[in-house]
């Protein structure tokens, strides 16, 4: 619920005028739904009696509205998604000794967008706060645009060999991550007015008045190698 609804008023004896406030409750409604999708894949060959190849695939999508924005025209969908495949050779030697190499990959998408609204006079569509009317948000998240992607490469070969009561088992296996990510605060401006008449008459805000200047990506990377 929004102060924008109630109205009185009085008449200006001197002038003839008659003015009026607009106070109360305005009760917005807006969607909000999530959509859930997913599909899993799977491979499973055998090469030869000593070799067998397998297979695996799963996606999962997330959509839902991001409903941070006060006013339901601003809501927007922010989508999350998710990749995981692996493939795995498994090899027999002997009855003694067998082998395992595996290929793994796993992707993580998440945004945050601002749509593309259009503002008089800027790029994009920036947060105005009014504080007299219950300190309403007008535009888009106040959080977005952002981004964050992670992806994950795995390999790995394992050996296990038995003699007689004894299993020894030992392997190496690397990993490496790859996450670009961008979150810039305040990367479309916010702009505070104490009263709407502030706002309408065009005036510089008089509360909060702050814009980030350029958008940067932070591009994280990591490997790791791991001997057992």
């Amino acid at each position: 619920m929004w102060a924008c609804g109630q109205r009185s008023g009085k008449r200006n004896q001197h002038f003839g005028s008659y003015s009026h406030d607009l106070e109360g409750d305005l009760q917005l409604s807006g969607p909000n739904y999530t959509n859930n999708w997913a599909a899993l894949g799977s491979v499973d060959y055998d090469i030869s009696t000593n070799d067998q190849l397998r297979g695996r695939y799963i996606y999962n999508s997330i959509v839902g509205v991001d409903t941070t924005a006060n006013l339901p025209a601003f809501y927007l969908n922010v989508p999350a998604k998710y990749h995981l495949f692996t493939l795995s050779e498994y090899h027999t030697f002997g009855p003694n000794l067998q082998n395992e190499f595996r290929l793994g990959y796993n992707r993580y998408f998440n945004t945050v967008p601002a749509g593309n609204f259009p503002f008089p006079g800027l790029d994009s569509f920036p947060n105005l706060v009014l504080l007299d009317l219950n300190s309403i948000q007008i535009g888009p998240d106040q959080f977005a645009p952002q981004f964050t992607i992670q992806n994950t490469y795995q390999t790995s070969d394992n050996i296990t060999w038995t003699r007689g009561k004894h299993t020894v088992k030992f392997g190496v296996e690397g990993r490496k991550y790859i996450s670009p990510q961008s979150y810039t605060q305040r990367g479309r401006g916010d702009y505070e007015y104490l009263s709407l008449q502030q706002y309408l008459n065009d005036l510089s805000p008089d509360s909060i008045a702050q814009r980030s200047v350029g958008s940067s990506i932070l591009r994280g990377s990591n490997r790791n190698l791991l001997v057992r």
